[in-house]
């Protein structure tokens, strides 16, 4: 009874707040627009909440804040596992298939597969016709790697393949390059995904970028792996992305860094080494805007990179093998790689974003 009356007291409050600036201003009242021939109501509803409830993200972290501190209550999109191990459950914010894609839920018809295949297997032709080498590899959700611990409340039992499973059964071998074996391998030695993030850890990331990099070594002259002992991990406080996720505080106290033994030579656009003894002085990358970085080494390859999150922190072991790589978040734009001429493209995508890599851009007609 306690319980009840605490969360609809809760409850009241947070309506409260939400009340109060609607008493102030202007009732809402979304526009209906024309769009493509359709009449659509309320399409600009969220901005006009926005606009009128300017409380509304802060009673909602609060609000969050309160229903994990009092009842261990997370969001629906954050699922709290074992050991201390958070996981993502992207499906329940339209960020790509998650757990329900762990569990083999999502079937891939045969027609989808197959349009699949042509889409690489012509981005791959196409590189090649160009002269440019072309790599793509996928790097697995964390629950691919750590199905372990997922809660006890999770079918222990997958209905079907994953669509990654599904994927590589239909595609031509390599094309993309699965990393999974490899960090599901590494997972007995080393932590490679963080507990409270989305995304591997620095030692999980290095563990694809040698993948990555035995693959380019086979196409491209000077583009050997960085061997594990010149780099030491480091241990300390981290406060991953599921944070802000779930609106509270999920702290890793023990949480794994990669820094060099020395200062390695790549640097970014601001001249500061990216793989240094100690955190590096560069910038992080921003939606929307190409990153580079350079090697003082003429004899070295060129790369454009198109990726989504997940090579953040892979860049500061890749970017060692090129005189200039340029780092586009986004699907791979012929625009781009005509501007930049490099000798190879490398497209990475996390499993959640497996559709990512059949994002259809045309090339440029040739000029006459």
């Amino acid at each position: 009874m306690t319980r009840k009356v605490f969360a609809a007291a809760l409850a009241a409050v947070f309506l409260g707040g939400l009340w109060l600036p609607m008493a102030r201003q202007h009732a809402i009242v979304p526009d209906v627009v024309l769009d493509n021939g359709r009449l659509r109501p309320f399409a600009d509803i969220d901005k006009r909440f926005e606009e009128q409830f300017a409380w509304r993200q802060r009673l909602r972290d609060a609000y969050n804040q309160v229903r994990w501190t009092a009842f261990g209550a997370l969001v629906p999109s954050v699922l709290q596992g074992k050991d201390g191990w958070f996981f993502y459950r992207s499906e329940k914010a339209k960020d790509g298939p998650g757990i329900d894609d762990a569990m083999g839920q999502l079937r891939v018809d045969a027609a989808t597969l197959e349009r699949w295949r042509t889409i690489l297997r012509a981005r791959a032709a196409e590189m090649e016709r160009r002269g440019i080498r072309y790599v793509a590899a996928v790097a697995p959700n964390k629950q691919t790697v750590y199905p372990d611990l997922l809660p006890d409340g999770v079918p222990a039992h997958r209905a079907g393949p994953t669509r990654l499973e599904q994927a590589l059964a239909h595609l031509d071998p390599g094309l993309p390059i699965d990393l999974t074996p490899a960090l599901r391998a590494a997972r007995t030695e080393s932590q490679i995904y963080f507990k409270t993030d989305t995304h591997w850890s620095p030692t999980g990331a290095f563990v694809g970028y040698r993948v990555l990099a035995e693959r380019l070594a086979a196409l491209l002259p000077g583009v050997g792996p960085i061997e594990r002992a010149r780099l030491k991990e480091v241990r300390g406080p981290y406060y991953g992305d599921m944070s802000a996720i779930a609106s509270v505080p999920l702290i890793e106290n023990a949480a794994p860094r990669l820094f060099g033994t020395e200062e390695f030579p790549a640097r970014c656009a601001t001249g500061a080494a990216l793989l240094t003894v100690q955190a590096s002085a560069c910038p992080p990358m921003q939606i929307g805007q190409l990153y580079r970085t350079r090697r003082d080494d003429g004899r070295l390859p060129k790369a454009v990179v198109f990726h989504d999150s997940f090579m953040d922190a892979m860049v500061p072991f890749l970017a060692q093998h090129f005189r200039e790589a340029v780092f586009d978040r986004g699907a791979v734009n012929p625009a781009v790689i005509l501007q930049e001429k490099p000798d190879v493209v490398i497209e990475m995508r996390v499993e959640r974003y497996l559709d990512h890599f059949f994002i259809e851009v045309p090339w440029p007609a040739p000029q006459s």
